[in-house]
């Protein structure tokens, strides 16, 4: 596939067929340029809506004419790939943990914010045809448009453009990477950041976006001295220092705090509507704007980078959220834009804490795996989920009525059935405050 001016070039009639069936495109799709045949005879006219019937004459007639296919990028063509890369993109949410645990809001959310940065066509049409080609590359610059995106959302800030630009310009970003270890090897690489953000830049120009894209691509800093595992040499050093993840506000200024205007409703934010598809010239965010979003590139960076450094996957949030809060602290990034970040660790933490301190009360069952915290992860009570009978545990006339299957955080595989189950008294251990779990 190949991208043209008002069209994208398909030479392979396989390929032609995949794409017309794949996107469901009867009625919808048009070519720019006739389809010849080898003797002149006109196959298929300039935008003559293609149907299934001309598919198959096509296959019965491979041959007799040159496979070029000029696919017109029309408004209903742009609406139906963007919904196609944004149910693609999305799954990226569900399939890594980290970003799943990041992004709070609806998936519905995100996913619609997604859709609305393909409304640029030939975003769109280049994201496509990248999907197609490195569908490895698609994935892994969706991911970090997708965390991008969630730091923005962790803000509540209500701004015209300010989401969708977001997920545009850190995707955009990296498009042009080769290879994932060159992207890493430009976070803090002055010469390699600046060579990689002017081609980002020159992309964005030939794909039409917006001049804001552009602003935030310039504004994108190195992760600096952090690439040196810092954190992890003084981990041992701070790790008692009581100020080091508490989320203070009095070391920011009233002049520091951001002057966006929190939202309560930002959904006609995150629309991109036919003025800012028409005037890509002009600008829309505020240079305070263009800053969030070029900090939570870097911080998506940054993340991007400690996956690839930390081996001990077991405890990699106790990780990452002792490094963002060491490093924001230190002043390597906006403190204040990453709070909500790492208070959502923080509270990831805490909530770690209490499945081990749950499961721990869990083994002390007599007829293991008999016990059962209820509900998880939160648990207020503990249950039999054998019915054992003769156990000195059971609370006689407590007994719990569970009127819908619950999936488990703890036994994997293993439903709590509904039903009548007795209570266990081992629930008197569990921890009545959630300052009891942290301490």
């Amino acid at each position: 596939m190949k991208l043209s001016q008002s069209s994208f070039l398909i030479s392979d009639f396989v390929e032609f067929e995949n794409f017309f069936l794949e996107l469901d495109l009867r009625g919808i799709l048009t070519l720019d340029q006739d389809l010849i045949d080898n003797y002149g005879n006109v196959l298929i006219r300039k935008d003559a809506v293609v149907r299934s019937s001309f598919i198959e004459r096509l296959k019965q007639n491979r041959g007799s004419y040159e496979e070029k296919f000029y696919i017109k990028i029309t408004p209903q063509l742009i609406n139906i790939m963007s919904e196609y890369l944004a149910n693609i993109i999305i799954r990226n949410i569900k399939n890594w943990d980290f970003l799943e645990k990041l992004i709070i809001v609806s998936s519905n959310k995100p996913r619609n914010i997604v859709k609305n940065s393909f409304r640029y066509p030939k975003f769109c049409v280049a994201s496509f045809i990248l999907f197609k080609k490195n569908p490895d590359h698609f994935n892994y610059i969706s991911r970090i448009g997708l965390l991008t995106l969630a730091v923005v959302l962790l803000q509540e800030l209500s701004m015209k453009g300010l989401s969708t630009f977001s997920f545009i310009s850190s995707f955009i970003s990296e498009f042009a990477f080769p290879n994932h270890q060159t992207a890493l090897d430009s976070y803090d690489n002055e010469s390699l950041n600046k060579q990689f953000i002017a081609k980002s830049i020159e992309l964005s120009k030939k794909l039409e976006l917006p001049v804001d894209i552009e602003k935030i691509l310039q504004s994108i800093k190195i992760l600096s001295a952090i690439s040196e595992d810092i954190t992890l040499t003084q981990k041992n050093v701070d790790k008692n220092d009581p100020t080091l993840l508490i989320f203070d506000d009095d070391i920011w200024d009233s002049d520091a705090q951001t002057n966006l205007e929190k939202a309560s409703n930002t959904e006609e934010n995150d629309v991109v509507d036919d003025e800012m598809l028409n005037n890509i010239n002009k600008p829309i965010l505020s240079d305070k704007a263009v800053q969030v979003i070029a900090e939570s590139i870097k911080f998506s960076r940054y993340i991007f980078y400690l996956y690839q450094k930390i081996e001990d996957r077991e405890h990699l949030y106790e990780e990452v959220s002792f490094r963002v809060a060491y490093t924001s602290k230190l002043g390597f990034f906006d403190y204040h834009l990453l709070k909500p970040v790492i208070k959502r660790f923080r509270d990831l933490e805490l909530e770690m804490r209490n499945l081990m301190l749950v499961a721990g009360i869990e083994r002390k069952c007599l007829y293991p795996p008999s016990a059962w915290a209820y509900p998880k992860p939160r648990a207020t009570q503990i249950i039999c989920r054998d019915r054992v009978v003769n156990c000195p545990y059971i609370k006689l006339g407590w007994d719990l009525f569970v009127v819908k299957d619950q999936e488990p955080y703890g036994w994997i595989g293993t439903s709590l059935k509904e039903g009548r189950y007795f209570k266990c008294k081992l629930e008197d251990l569990l921890p009545t405050k959630k300052d009891q779990i942290a301490t």
